[in-house]
């Protein structure tokens, strides 16, 4: 008779905040892309929550539970070479390739996968309070800055937002071929990347249709 244990491996803070960064970070991205007052306004209240969302998580990563906190799960550069390269010689079909140890929680490319993208939507977050498009919308703290200082920094907002896309859609892929039991990404990580593809989709249509618009006038 098989043992069906159940392990507990996210605490519900941590998965709380998969839950509403998701919500929030594509509410971000679906009003930066579409523009208007009413939707920069939601942008700007939902860019203070994932500013609030990832403070929340740096604190969490010293403070909570075992598998949340950064120490579990950010490893040496050294045993995060040995998991690649094994990864890499079970996309090979080596026969002599080593096994890959499965993980309680992130393994070691996505231990460093989580730091990084912790660390882009921190800039990101920040870089919006200092943002301007010149007409309307102003971040709260754009006054701290010149009106130069403030277009870099929007500058690096608008770039940091694709970036976020890309990364996110190549940390779904690396999930889907480092777990050692072959399944699929978490579902919040699925959810993302299908996302991110429609809103790239959107975008693009947009950009056509506002050019054939001009075209169609002259």
């Amino acid at each position: 008779m098989k043992d069906s244990r159940t392990t507990l491996v996210w605490d519900v803070a941590t998965r709380l905040f998969h839950v509403f960064l998701l919500a929030l970070v594509s509410v971000c991205l679906y009003t930066g892309l579409s523009g208007g007052l009413d939707e920069m306004d939601l942008h700007m209240v939902c860019g203070y929550g994932v500013l609030a969302l990832i403070l929340f998580r740096i604190i969490w990563g010293f403070a909570g539970s075992t598998h949340a906190r950064f120490s579990s799960f950010v490893v040496s550069p050294a045993r995060t070479l040995r998991h690649a390269q094994g990864i890499y010689a079970r996309l090979r079909r080596n026969p002599r390739s080593r096994e890959i140890a499965p993980s309680l929680g992130h393994n070691p490319m996505g231990g460093y996968s989580v730091i990084m993208m912790l660390l882009l939507l921190l800039a990101q977050a920040t870089t919006g309070l200092f943002a301007s498009d010149d007409i309307f919308i102003e971040g709260p703290l754009m006054h701290l800055v010149s009106d130069d200082q403030s277009q870099t920094l929007t500058g690096f907002h608008k770039l940091f937002s694709k970036v976020i896309m890309a990364s996110i859609i190549v940390s779904s892929f690396l999930l889907s071929i480092s777990d050692p039991s072959g399944s699929r990404p978490p579902l919040w990580m699925d959810v993302l990347d299908k996302l991110f593809v429609l809103i790239f989709t959107i975008e693009n249509q947009g950009s056509y249709f506002h050019i054939k618009a001009h075209s169609d006038a002259d």
